[in-house]
């Protein structure tokens, strides 16, 4: 099922990270795990939904590769939004 990964970079490249995260969702079946992961949570950093990526690359890191690069390199791109309002 690249196809269906292929589908979803299209959108993404296209500038519609919305629809490309929306459709990984709604894919089912013998879909490539690990690459649909990976890419909802990269979109999910283009997006700005911090907290679902974070998560997402957590348990990438916990359930497949403690040494991945590009899932450690998920969670440090994560502005600390936290710290904000007390630099403001």
């Amino acid at each position: 099922m690249e196809m269906s990964l292929f589908e979803a970079r299209i959108l993404e490249e296209s500038g519609d990270l919305k629809g490309a995260l929306t459709f990984l969702k709604g894919l089912k079946g013998n879909t490539n795990l690990l690459g649909r992961e990976e890419m909802s949570g990269r979109l999910e950093l283009g997006l700005e939904m911090y907290a679902e990526a974070e998560e997402r690359f957590l348990n990438l890191l916990k359930d497949r590769n403690t040494e991945n690069y590009d899932h450690h390199r998920g969670l440090q791109v994560r502005p600390t939004i936290s710290a904000l309002p007390q630099i403001l």
